[in-house]
């Protein structure tokens, strides 16, 4: 008989890399990771010693998509807590795929949540990718509220108390990925909730539209993320670039992925890029035929040729295809080794 430790490792073999699969609602019935899922469960029936470590395989990625699998799984894991098992302590990772809810199941589905993340003290990454075919609401609702909608959870424009659960819950996260858009609000929100993240190593964050909140994040605190790694950003936002340039610091960064930069941010680059050992540059996409290979945007790249200074221990650099303004200066750098270039299939 296999030791459970070593059994629990031989069953994590049966999992794909979590790029392999997509686990969204509207995708079909039948794909990988809803095969891969069954067989997870499966595995806690084979015999009754591998319940144990197949319990552990299959409760340490719980994935959210529809809005009845919150309740359902807040009520397991206070039924569980009573018992021999508590499964919560179980619990490594929670990803809220595609979940939409309606305005009339809110408060419950926010309150299972609230449960869920105040149980789950060994919770280690949340992920949060909302719909793309609904909107995403963070006010209160009224009248005017949509007959679906994406929550935005822990980052909604008013006080909650499954903010201040999420806020106690950072100090123990290593992966944060929040893949939507955000207002001047919800990055003061997010702001705070970081103030605890102490051990975060990977933070991705989607679009930032500042409109009229740039007063707001300037009062803000300094915001110190002393093991933060990874970081993932839109800097399409002159203001929120200048907010993490001046109200971020992060002094172990080492790998920084910038998307829809029509021109490179280079105080951000001065402020943070130090450490880098990777850096992304990512140009934003011209809209075309669906179905079509991508385009990018002509970017600014003049004055590149400083990059090997803000920047002097990069290793890889991914950048849009060489358009007129690359300097001969880029390549002058005695730590990079790998070059990677956005370019379009179309492009000569």
């Amino acid at each position: 008989m296999l030791p459970q430790e070593i059994l629990l490792t031989v069953l994590r073999e049966t999992r794909a890399p979590r790029f392999q699969h997509d686990p969204s609602a509207y995708r079909c019935a039948d794909n990988t990771w809803l095969a891969e899922l069954r067989v997870r469960k499966g595995l806690t029936l084979v015999c009754k010693a591998w319940s144990g470590p197949a319990t552990e395989l299959l409760y340490e990625d719980i994935v959210i998509r529809r809005m009845g699998q919150l309740p359902a799984l807040a009520h397991v894991l206070d039924q569980e807590a009573v018992g021999r098992r508590d499964l919560a302590r179980l619990v490594k990772s929670i990803r809220i795929d595609s979940c939409v809810v309606v305005p009339q199941c809110l408060n419950a589905v926010e309150h299972a949540l609230q449960s869920i993340l105040a149980r789950c003290k060994a919770l280690r990454t949340v992920e949060v990718r909302p719909h793309r075919a609904f909107p995403v609401i963070s006010r209160k609702l009224d009248h005017d509220a949509p007959e679906v909608f994406n929550p935005a959870w822990f980052l909604a424009g008013y006080a909650s108390d499954l903010a201040k659960v999420f806020q106690e819950r950072c100090a123990t996260l290593r992966t944060l990925d929040i893949a939507m858009g955000l207002s001047a609000e919800q990055v003061m929100r997010l702001h705070q909730c970081l103030s605890t993240a102490s051990n975060l190593e990977s933070l991705k964050l989607g679009s930032v539209s500042i409109i009229n909140g740039a007063k707001d994040l300037n009062s803000l605190h300094q915001l110190e993320l002393p093991s933060l790694r990874e970081l993932f950003i839109f800097v399409d936002d002159d203001q929120f670039c200048a907010h993490v340039t001046a109200k971020w610091t992060l002094p172990i960064l080492r790998r920084l992925t910038m998307v829809n930069m029509a021109a490179v941010p280079y105080q951000l680059l001065a402020c943070h890029g130090s450490r880098l050992t990777f850096l992304n540059m990512c140009p934003p996409v011209i809209s075309g035929i669906p179905l079509d290979p991508p385009r990018w945007q002509t970017v600014d790249l003049r004055n590149l040729g400083c990059l090997a200074t803000m920047c002097p221990t990069l290793d890889h650099l991914v950048l849009p295809a060489p358009y007129p303004y690359v300097e001969d200066g880029l390549l002058r750098s005695d730590t990079l080794r790998f070059i990677d270039l956005w370019t379009s299939l179309t492009d000569s």
